[in-house]
């Protein structure tokens, strides 16, 4: 059994470690970028059905007035 100097070990984890951590970086800003893009299309989506709503409204009181 080969003994691992602390020389290698301790740098090598410390890489290790960095990297985990700027993987995780990575993703949570690309998850917040998905999570806004998200919320900017669900806006736009229920803008558009509320008009869709007004709309429908407007003609049927059109359609009560004649």
């Amino acid at each position: 059994m080969k003994i691992v100097e602390a020389t290698l070990l301790m740098p090598l984890t410390c890489l290790i470690i960095i990297a985990v951590m700027g993987l995780m970086m990575e993703f949570y800003s690309e998850l917040d970028r998905q999570i806004s893009d998200n919320a900017v299309r669900r806006d736009k989506i229920y803008e558009v059905r509320e008009v869709t709503v007004i709309r429908i409204r407007d003609r049927m009181s059109y359609e009560k007035d004649y």
